[in-house]
């Protein structure tokens, strides 16, 4: 089974300029070793699995999120692993991901750290563990309400329902070479309970709304911007520098005293 792996390099594409498509060539031929994180995750990707790379220079990420899901759904790849250009996980974690995934026929995130290193880029996650039984063990998953894009994998079916049950509206991806429109509007930014939300936070609606919430993958570390973190089983919240979590229990003191009347 191929994967179809989608990763957006936008701050390369803006550096690189007219350079970009070697600049980009360059970086591919020996993924391992790339200084983009996700690319070297895209590496460890395939010591998994066969897969299909699509790597996307807009900054238009929302545009550039909707044209990879039209692009997996045009593919004949069973699963789709997005992968933003910050994120790595290890070769065992991506392969946890995919195993879960298929398992459930949904969609499976890690959790990660906000930039600024004090909040995790989810909300409103279960209380309960589930466990997922697939052929590398039974593995602990918490359902999400909101999560981030950093890693996630989906398989085909997901999408599909996910598009069917909310009626989601297409685009052409070029108005001049497609007939039809071939890309679903999956990933668009938006306001919810009057607080501004990102084009990932809206698709979490839209799997919520079709019935079909993503899970988070626990015991699963996942690093953004270098700043690595996990889920325990438990629920648990751990970090590669005890620093941040200082920063973060302050955080959350904090905000748990503003909230008091």
């Amino acid at each position: 089974m191929s994967i179809f792996v989608s990763t957006f390099l936008y701050s390369a594409a803006k550096v690189a300029g007219d350079s970009w498509p070697t600049y980009i060539a360059e970086q591919c031929r020996n993924l391992g070793s790339s200084e983009w994180p996700g690319l070297r995750t895209v590496g460890a990707m395939t010591t998994v699995s066969p897969v299909e790379l699509y790597i996307e220079g807009s900054t238009y990420i929302t545009r550039a999120r909707c044209v990879a899901a039209g692009r997996f759904l045009r593919s004949k790849a069973g699963v789709w692993i997005t992968v933003d250009d910050d994120i790595l996980v290890d070769s065992s974690t991506i392969r946890q991901a995919l195993l879960v995934c298929l398992a459930i026929d949904g969609g499976v995130a890690l959790p990660y750290l906000n930039r600024d290193g004090k909040s995790i880029v989810c909300r409103d996650v279960a209380e309960k563990t589930e466990w997922v039984s697939t052929s590398a063990g039974t593995l602990p998953v918490r359902r999400v309400a909101r999560s981030g894009f950093g890693f996630v994998a989906m398989t085909r079916g997901y999408v599909e329902r996910i598009v069917q049950k909310n009626n989601v509206a297409s685009f052409r991806e070029d108005d001049l070479r497609s007939k039809e429109p071939d890309c679903p509007l999956l990933f668009v930014e938006g306001a919810e309970n009057g607080s501004w939300i990102g084009e990932d936070y809206y698709f979490s609606r839209l799997a919520e709304a079709a019935g079909e919430p993503l899970r988070l993958l626990l015991d699963a570390p996942c690093e953004h911007a270098g700043r690595a973190l996990k889920l325990t089983a438990a629920g648990e919240v751990c970090l590669r520098d005890a620093a941040i979590v200082e920063r973060l229990v302050k955080a959350a003191e904090s905000r748990m005293g503003s909230a008091q009347p």
